[in-house]
């Protein structure tokens, strides 16, 4: 059985991305990229459609969400995930490796988890951390210049450095 609230949130969706369609902020075709003027549209019409005001509003994660749905979309209808610049960087951590987090970034966070339990017989990986970027692998690269991480290392990070490294993803 669903939840009712899975079913009114699906609604919201559904009648966010008619509008947004309808309206012309969102292209009917699949070579679309998603903008930060198409997300602001799209947190809007969300909210408003909403049944009252949310005074716990978080623009960061309604931006995250709402770049999330519009990912969905834009590979609903026949995008491939290669051609997408848009996506999540995220940081990876398992407790086996308490000192160190994994930088990357991918389309599909479930997915790509699920790879990484494969090098765990007791798949204890988990997202620490993600957030949706316009450009995925520009935000991952700046991040690992930035630490001076290199792909033969397996792009891991200090744990330490997790904080500074979240609020840079976020802007």
């Amino acid at each position: 059985m669903s939840n009712p609230t899975d079913v009114g949130r699906t609604d919201r969706i559904k009648r966010t991305v008619d509008i947004l369609t309808r309206t012309g902020w969102v292209p009917t075709c699949t070579a679309f990229d998603i903008t930060e003027e198409m997300l602001s549209a799209y947190i809007e019409v969300y909210g408003n459609l909403g049944e009252s005001n949310n005074k716990k509003f978080q623009r960061n994660y309604a931006r995250k969400l709402a770049g999330l749905e519009l990912l969905r979309l834009k590979l609903s209808r026949g995008a491939k995930t290669n051609n997408c610049k848009e996506g999540m960087v995220y940081l990876i951590a398992n407790p086996a490796w308490p000192d160190h987090l994994k930088i990357g970034m991918t389309v599909d966070t479930a997915s790509r988890l699920s790879s990484y339990q494969t090098y765990d017989p007791f798949k204890k990986f988990y997202i620490k951390h993600y957030e949706f970027c316009l450009n995925r692998r520009k935000a991952e690269q700046e991040l690992l210049d930035k630490y001076n991480v290199h792909s033969e290392d397996g792009e891991w990070v200090k744990y330490s450095d997790a904080l500074e490294i979240i609020k840079i993803i976020r802007n």
